[in-house]
């Protein structure tokens, strides 16, 4: 199959970032749903009809269809999201949950219905959104130099370092000035010591992927890691079953076995929480008060 441009690839993904129920805002009246209970339903009916048919229009265009009228997709999908809860609800029983959820929301009054139908409306599936993501990776190996705009990042990493590093220090010395001629600690200090833990925690290792080798095999590895923290992040665990599936699609060049890719991955995985380790450390750092 003929790979889609860049283009096409950006039009699906936009398209799939659009795949919610935001038209619905206006039909979705809180009276309905403090009066009428059918029509309660119906409404809600129409909120997962309104998401599937954008998410369908989406897959409609060149590179949805691309991607969804080939195999090795439907069943990278399958391995992602097989074991989901709540998977299998039909769409008649999750509108009438949600029928339910907008109707106590409107018991609460409008405050608390306009909330809920903000998200509601706003919302987009998991799976879409992973869809979306996928297409943006493969946008990225099929038309960007993934490997030189990494490699050109990190060697631009030890200047931007310094530079902080000297603005931190030369901020300090203004303030330690103003403060020892004005009599008084200013909030800026405390600005200063958040920027100064926050420096602290830039490096190469909790900035950059643990790509190191920039050979012919570094666009794929690029592809990998990009895939196993999509999936941390929206399915369980890093899906390596989808990501081999993945990498058989059309025009990916990809030798791994499935040891090879196992371990990798992991390597992947165990950067991922170690950066998120680390940020929720950060975090505690920066909340702490002078």
């Amino acid at each position: 199959m003929t790979i889609p441009t860049a283009e096409e690839f950006k039009d699906a993904i936009a398209a799939l970032k659009s795949a919610d129920a935001s038209s619905m805002h206006i039909h979705l009246n809180r009276d309905f749903f403090l009066h009428d209970s059918d029509l309660s339903v119906r409404l809600a009916n129409d909120v997962f009809h309104e998401r599937a048919s954008r998410a369908k229009f989406a897959m409609a265009l060149p590179a949805g269809r691309w991607l969804a009228e080939q195999r090795t997709f439907l069943r990278a999908a399958s391995a992602a999201f097989r074991s989901r809860r709540g998977s299998g609800r039909t769409t008649r029983e999750a509108a009438r949950s949600l029928a339910r959820a907008l109707q106590s929301a409107a018991a609460f009054g409008p405050e608390t219905f306009q909330r809920r139908v903000n998200l509601v409306c706003n919302f987009r599936p998991t799976k879409t959104i992973w869809t979306g993501r996928v297409l943006e990776h493969l946008n990225e190996y099929f038309h960007e130099d993934a490997p030189a705009a990494l490699q050109k990042r990190k060697a631009a990493l030890p200047g931007h370092l310094k530079r902080v590093h000297q603005g931190i220090a030369s901020l300090q010395v203004l303030l330690e000035d103003r403060n020892q001629y004005s009599g008084r600690k200013d909030v800026e200090v405390e600005i200063l010591r958040q920027a100064t833990v926050l420096a602290s925690s830039l490096n190469k290792d909790t900035i950059f992927p643990p790509i190191e080798r920039f050979d012919r095999t570094a666009r794929v590895r690029i592809l990998i890691w990009r895939l196993t923290t999509l999936n941390l992040r929206l399915v369980r665990g890093r899906g390596v079953a989808a990501i081999r599936h993945l990498l058989e699609l059309d025009g990916v060049e990809s030798e791994w076995t499935e040891r090879q890719l196992e371990k990798q991955c992991a390597q992947y995985e165990h950067w991922e929480r170690q950066r998120l380790q680390l940020r929720t450390h950060i975090s505690g750092q920066l909340n702490k008060t002078l």
